[in-house]
């Protein structure tokens, strides 16, 4: 549970060192158990000749198979992830450039039926909620269209959206709908939640111990 009130810093979905940010997997290979959203930490500018100023395409043009139009997106989103942890001086250019992929595949695919059980978009769809600063918005989105209601990372991921707004029984609350809706792995979402309950008991119980100081 993140505990800081700073609007500005994105909470971690799973630890991925040394730098936190989403691991998203080309296709045919095996995606990992988890992600994480970049953290907005103060950083440097990007350095006058950094290699992320140069010109680059909106989404990679390599060809892909029409039955996958995502995958140059997901190519271009790793290619920026990468520079990222090549270049850290260029974070603030990295992230504008992950933000135009990021926006651009969900105002064309977001919503497609041919993904809507792909875990490859899920994971683009919280990045893109933590670009616009709104997962509230795009959880609300996702329940209308009835999309990845089955996967625990969706609950995960806005329950830690929401500690880190300070929203803890909204988080609980999360927890529980995505448990009673038995999302995939169950066992991880019931131990997140668990370990979420023991950390919001231990705040109380400092703030208590601080009260009577």
């Amino acid at each position: 549970v993140v505990r800081s009130q700073n609007s500005n810093k994105i909470f971690p979905i799973l630890l991925l060192p040394p730098l936190r940010c989403v691991a998203l997997p080309i296709p045919h290979s095996v995606p990992p158990p988890g992600m994480v959203l970049i953290e907005r930490t103060p950083c440097a500018g990007a350095a006058p000749f950094s290699p992320l100023q140069r010109s680059t395409p909106r989404a990679s043009r390599e060809a892909s198979p029409p039955s996958d139009p995502i995958l140059p997106y997901l190519r271009s989103i790793k290619k920026a992830i990468d520079e990222i942890r090549a270049h850290p001086e260029c974070y603030h250019a990295a992230l504008e450039q992950l933000k135009i992929y990021v926006t651009e595949c969900i105002d064309k695919y977001g919503d497609d039926y041919q993904y809507s059980t792909d875990p490859r978009l899920l994971k683009i769809w919280i990045l893109y909620g933590d670009a616009v600063s709104d997962f509230d918005k795009v959880y609300a989105h996702l329940e209308e269209k009835r999309m990845f209601l089955e996967d625990a990372l969706l609950y995960e991921s806005y329950a830690l959206f929401l500690c880190a707004q300070g929203r803890a029984l909204e988080a609980d609350k999360v927890y529980g709908i995505g448990i009673s809706r038995k999302a995939e792995p169950l066992d991880h979402l019931k131990k997140m939640h668990i370990n979420f309950l023991k950390q919001l008991e231990s705040i109380v119980e400092e703030s208590d111990e601080d009260a009577q100081v």
